[in-house]
């Protein structure tokens, strides 16, 4: 939390330094560039012009910076919620020994041969995620609409582009992941039954997927 803190109140007293940049003439702003002693951090500036059509007066910079505490409570709730509040049941083995069940086990009785294990892991686990559904639909919710927030108050289209320009990657892109995706479905699927018939199961699921 402290670290946090810290994180929130650098970026507040360094708010002013991104708008105070794009406010010289384009010939200061290269000398800047340019300078050797700079050097280092040439691709750290060349985002921050990049990305002058997004970024905001040093007032409202400092407002956004002073909000952002705030506008990340959603995030903070849901690590408290999943990193410390969350216990799981323990699970049962194909001998009926009772095994911890964490986040850090889980992913290791997944790849177990065991397959009550690995049936019993899952379940619990998502069992107890489900519990609280309505608590992760609020934080996400939340989480949504900081992003949303933050899109509109900066001028871009959306979030998905408010989310990829800043790295230089075209919506397109995304775009064209998901097409490929899709026409190779097919081949998943033909994976799938080759794994399905491998195990020598009549129904293949998500915990068999990794052992």
């Amino acid at each position: 939390m402290s670290a946090m803190r810290a994180y929130h109140g650098f970026h507040e007293e360094s708010s002013w330094i991104e708008p105070a940049l794009l406010q010289l003439t384009p010939e200061a702003l290269q000398k800047v560039m340019s300078a050797d002693e700079l050097k280092e951090y040439r691709v750290f500036l060349e985002k921050i012009v990049r990305l002058k059509p997004h970024t905001l007066s040093a007032e409202k910079e400092q407002i956004l910076a002073s909000a952002g505490r705030a506008l990340s409570t959603s995030g903070k709730a849901f690590r408290a919620l999943n990193d410390a509040d969350l216990t799981f049941p323990d699970c049962v083995d194909e001998e009926g020994n009772k095994r911890p069940l964490t986040h850090g086990t889980f992913s290791l009785y997944l790849k177990d041969k065991d397959r009550t294990l690995r049936e019993s892991a899952f379940n619990n686990l998502h069992e107890t995620f489900g519990s609280f559904e309505n608590t992760f639909c609020e934080l996400l919710e939340g989480h949504v609409q900081k992003a949303l927030f933050y899109a509109r108050v900066r001028g871009y289209s959306s979030n998905l582009d408010a989310s990829l320009f800043p790295h230089e990657i075209d919506t397109t892109v995304y775009f064209s992941l998901i097409d490929s995706a899709k026409k190779g479905l097919p081949e998943l699927h033909k994976y799938l039954a080759f794994r399905k018939k491998k195990l020598g199961y009549k129904e293949l699921h998500l915990y068999d997927m990794y052992v």
